[in-house]
């Protein structure tokens, strides 16, 4: 049974598969909770959110493009291939899908919707990561960092999220801000 999954995970229709669902199901927890309540998701994309809440002069979706370029550039010479086309499809599609899905799935209490955010959204990534590739963003500078200096992955997020909600904290409500933190806990 585990060559048979070993087998399939190879497969790049069930890596695409898995990056797609994944990252639709991402999206929804966004489109659908995260962005109803201002909160800040952490890494790439909550940066791309916390910006355009500060000032809304470019759609989130179009500015986590952007402030990927860099980001992918160094993965291009970083990481392998693989992991670097396979991630690149999540970056794009997350970012496309971010400006055709709009819903609402009416979740009006904060702490409610902090930790169904999360859990929408740790489902989500949890299916990406399950294929040979990320959601792009932090990883990549995560993994390079990792292989390159030793520095843990999970010390990455942090300092990066840390940076990203003291920030956040000059120019949202501290309760926005303790309920972002609370989404990624659930994450």
């Amino acid at each position: 049974m585990a060559k048979r999954f070993d087998d399939l995970n190879s497969k790049v229709w069930w890596n695409l598969l898995l990056i797609t669902v994944g990252t639709l199901i991402y999206t929804i927890g966004i489109q659908g909770i995260v962005v109803h309540h201002g909160f800040v998701p952490g890494g790439v994309f909550g940066l791309s959110l916390l910006l355009t809440y500060v000032n809304p002069f470019m759609s989130p979706g179009i500015l986590y493009l952007l402030l990927n370029v860099p980001l992918f550039l160094l993965g291009w010479i970083h990481v392998s291939r693989r992991f670097f086309f396979y991630s690149l499809y999540a970056m794009v599609l997350t970012a496309v899908a971010f400006e055709l899905i709009h819903l609402d799935l009416g979740i009006q209490e904060q702490i409610y919707a902090a930790i169904a955010a999360g859990a929408v959204g740790g489902f989500g990534v949890g299916i990406v990561l399950r294929s040979l590739g990320s959601n792009g963003g932090l990883d990549i500078v995560a993994i390079i960092l990792n292989q390159k200096f030793n520095i843990g992955i999970g010390k990455i997020y942090f300092f990066f999220n840390l940076f990203l909600y003291g920030t956040g904290a000059a120019f949202l409500a501290i309760d926005t801000i303790v309920a972002s933190l609370i989404l990624i806990f659930a994450t």
